[in-house]
C-alpha cells in the first residue's frame, strides 16, 4: 500500500513538471502579432471596461442649489441606481451657530454671481465644464452660437420618451435660438396687474384685452381727476418698471440672433420719458415709509387697499390669491406693452443647458426630462409655474378647491390661460440688464437727459453684443 501511494505522488509531480516545461517553451516562442507579455485584445478590452458596480456621475453647476433640485436628485438616483447626480453650487448659504442665514431680500451677492459666471465661462472654453449648467445668469445664446451647448431638440422625439403634447411647447418655442433650443426651464413666472374693480369702474378697461402703455397713462390720468385722494398705482422701483417695460417689448429694442440693439431709437427714448412721467405725475404712488407695526392678515382676508392697480409676479397659481388679499373686488389684467401683442411674456427661475462636450449627454438629458416630468412638476418644492400640462392642471384644480384662496370662477379661468398665453421670453441677458439699470439711474434722478442715456446704453450694449 505504501509503495502504491509513492507511485501516485511521483506521477503527479512528473505531470506538473511537464506542464511547466511546455509553458516555458510557449512563452519563449511568442506569435509575431503579439508583443511579449502583452494582453490579448479580449483581455485588454475587459480591463478597459469600468467596474459594473461603479456609478456614472452627472455633474450640475449652479450658483446655489435648491430644495427642488436636491429632491429631484434623490428621486432620480433611486430610480436609476447606476447614475449619481452631483450638484456643484458655487455659493452656499453660510450657517451661523447651526442655523442657515439668509441674505436680506433673499438675493445672492452680485459678486457671487460674477464669480460663477467667470468660472463657468473658463470651464466651457477649456472644455472641462459640468455636464449640465445653469445658464440663466449667462449669455447662453453666445455659448450656443459657439457650439458649446447641446441642441436639446435632438432629444425631443417620442423615441427618447418625450411627448410634446405633455408640455407647454409655446414656452419652449419662445426660448429657441435660430435653429435650436439650448436651454430648458423647469419653472416659469410671468407678471400681471391686479386691479381694484371699485376704483376702475367706468373706465371701460377690459381685463380680457391687451392694452398699451399709452392707454395705461390715459386711464390713470382720468382716474387722477376723479377727486379721490386714494393712490393710483402701487409703488414700484423705477428700475423694476423700466425692466418690465423693456422686457415686454424686448424684440423691439434687441435682436440677440442678429446681434443688433436699437436703444438709440426714438421709441426707446419715448419709453424712458413716459416711465419717468409716471412718477412725476404721481401715477405711480410715492414710496411710503412704514408707520408702526404691519398689519397681519390670514389667508382669505383682504387688506382693502385703495390703489387702482398693482403689478404682481405670478410664480405659482396660489399667487393669484394675493389679488383678493389686496382688494375687496379684484380683477386680473394683462401687462401693458408699447403696442397690442399676442400673449404675454415670461421669465424662468432657472435655465439648464447640456455641455456639448459632455460624454454623458444621454444621461444628462434623462435628468432634465425628469425635472419636467409630472412627478417633479407636481412637487410643492417647484419654483415657478409648471411647464408640464398635467401638473399644471392638477395645481389649478387644487387652488380652485382651496376655499381659503377665494379664487373666483373668473380667476380660475384666467389661471388656465396663463401658461398657454406665454409667447415671448423676456429674460434679459444679465449684463444688458445691468447696463440698463446703471445707465438709467441718472435719468430717473434728473441728472441726465433721455437722449444722453439712450446713446450710452446703445454704445455699451452694441459693444457687448459684438464681443
Amino acid at each position: 500500500m505504501k509503495h502504491k501511494m509513492i507511485g501516485k505522488k511521483g506521477f503527479i509531480l512528473s505531470l506538473i513538471t511537464l506542464m511547466l516545461v511546455l509553458s516555458a517553451c510557449s512563452s519563449s516562442n511568442p506569435s509575431a502579432s503579439s508583443p511579449v507579455n502583452s494582453l490579448s485584445n479580449e483581455e485588454k478590452s475587459a480591463t478597459d471596461k469600468p467596474n459594473s458596480n461603479e456609478k456614472k456621475v452627472i455633474t450640475l453647476s449652479v450658483i446655489k442649489s435648491t430644495r427642488f433640485l436636491e429632491l429631484a436628485k434623490e428621486k432620480f438616483e433611486a430610480a436609476n441606481p447606476t447614475i449619481k447626480i452631483e450638484i456643484k453650487p458655487s455659493y452656499t448659504v453660510p450657517e451661523v451657530s447651526g442655523r442657515i442665514t439668509v441674505a436680506r431680500g433673499g438675493g445672492i451677492n452680485p459678486v457671487e454671481v460674477e464669480k460663477f459666471v467667470t468660472t463657468v465661462n473658463a470651464e466651457l472654453m477649456n472644455g472641462n465644464a459640468s455636464d449640465i449648467i445653469a445658464v440663466d445668469e449667462l449669455a447662453y445664446n453666445k455659448y450656443a452660437e459657439k457650439g458649446l451647448l447641446t441642441n436639446l431638440i435632438d432629444f425631443m422625439d417620442k423615441t427618447n420618451g418625450f411627448n410634446q403634447d405633455d408640455y407647454f411647447m409655446n414656452v419652449l418655442d419662445a426660448l429657441k435660438n435660430k435653429d435650436g433650443l439650448y436651454a430648458l426651464p423647469y419653472g416659469v413666472m410671468t407678471s400681471v396687474w391686479f386691479g381694484n374693480q371699485e376704483r376702475l369702474a367706468g373706465l371701460n378697461l377690459d381685463p380680457a384685452k391687451a392694452w398699451t402703455w399709452d392707454e395705461f397713462e390715459k386711464k390713470m390720468k382720468t382716474l387722477a381727476n376723479d377727486g379721490s385722494k386714494d393712490p393710483l398705482v402701487r409703488y414700484l422701483n423705477p428700475d423694476k418698471l423700466l425692466l418690465e417695460m423693456v422686457s415686454k417689448d424686448m424684440d423691439k429694442f434687441l435682436d440677440v440672433n442678429e446681434k443688433k440693439a436699437k436703444f438709440q431709437d426714438q421709441a426707446f427714448i419715448d419709453m424712458l420719458k413716459q416711465a419717468k412721467s409716471f412718477y412725476d405725475l404721481k401715477i405711480i404712488s410715492p414710496l411710503e415709509q412704514p408707520k408702526g407695526p404691519g398689519k397681519a392678515i390670514k389667508m382669505g382676508e383682504s387688506l382693502g387697499l385703495k390703489d387702482a392697480l398693482s403689478l404682481s409676479e405670478i410664480t405659482t397659481y396660489s399667487s393669484l390669491s394675493f389679488a383678493s388679499m389686496f382688494y375687496d373686488k379684484p380683477l386680473l389684467y394683462q401687462a401693458p406693452t408699447s403696442e397690442p401683442k399676442d400673449g404675454n411674456s415670461f421669465e424662468s427661475n432657472m435655465l439648464l443647458s447640456i455641455n456639448n462636450k459632455s460624454e454623458n449627454k444621454k444621461e444628462a438629458w434623462s435628468f432634465l426630462q425628469f425635472l419636467i416630468s409630472e412627478e417633479m412638476q407636481s412637487s410643492p418644492e417647484l419654483e415657478g409655474l409648471p411647464v408640464n400640462k398635467k401638473a399644471s392642471q392638477a395645481q389649478i384644480d387644487a387652488s380652485a378647491a382651496n376655499k381659503d384662496m377665494k379664487l373666483s370662477p373668473e380667476f380660475i379661468e384666467a389661471a388656465k390661460e396663463l401658461l398657454p398665453q406665454l409667447k415671448r421670453y423676456s429674460g434679459l441677458d444679465p449684463k444688458i440688464k445691468k447696463i440698463l439699470i446703471d445707465e438709467t439711474e441718472p435719468f430717473f434722478s434728473g441728472q441726465k437727459s433721455a437722449e444722453t442715456v439712450a446713446n450710452s446704453i446703445q454704445n455699451k450694449v452694441s459693444l457687448y453684443l459684438e464681443e
